[in-house]
């Protein structure tokens, strides 16, 4: 081989080697984050496979057609998860406990509740209306889970609640973070 074609192999397989390292590292679940999840997803969906995939929308929305996130036609599949019972009363548990914390006026106490991105920006909510913490308690106690994603290695686990205000329904989420459900959105 060629002093040229061997300096070149070196080259492509140190820029693959970077590409790998800098585009996939190691996540707190065992598996890989990957700059390139959305083409991988993506690859992942169109290959035959028996595990349902997670939708294609933001966290937080309820896919508007959840035929398209299955494939099964089934809008209502997200319900037959095996897990679903257990993963609702865990984070029930975790709604039960930002009530009573809330309800105490406890801002500390409630900001354990939410995932650590999103501490400080309720930090600064409940510091300015701590009034309200009951209020917010009290249409926490309404929330019935409304969609729950499939369990995967690759993505965090989502759950959304929908709470009734005042005759308008908003969404709350939870995310699974290192097996504990925190709140993302209020």
């Amino acid at each position: 081989m060629s002093q040229s074609k061997r300096n070149f192999l070196i080259v492509i397989s140190l820029l693959l080697a970077s590409i790998i390292l800098l585009g996939c590292l190691p996540n707190k679940q065992g598996g890989f984050s990957c700059v390139c999840a959305p083409l991988v997803s993506k690859i992942k969906s169109l290959l035959p496979s028996s595990k349902p995939k997670p939708p294609d929308t933001p966290p937080g929305q309820t896919p508007a057609n959840s035929q398209l996130a299955t494939g099964t036609g089934n809008a209502e599949w997200w319900k037959n998860q095996p897990d679903l019972k257990q993963e609702e009363t865990a984070i029930n548990s975790k709604i039960s406990g930002l009530v009573s914390a809330l309800n105490k006026k406890n801002t500390d106490a409630s900001l354990n509740y939410f995932s650590p991105e999103e501490r400080d920006k309720y930090r600064k909510v409940l510091s300015q209306s701590p009034a309200s913490m009951s209020k917010m308690a009290s249409d926490l106690t309404q929330a019935r889970i409304s969609y729950l994603s499939p369990d995967s290695t690759q993505y965090s686990r989502i759950a959304e609640y929908a709470i009734q205000v005042d005759g308008r329904t908003f969404y709350i989420e939870f995310i699974k973070t290192d097996g504990q459900w925190l709140l993302k959105t209020l």
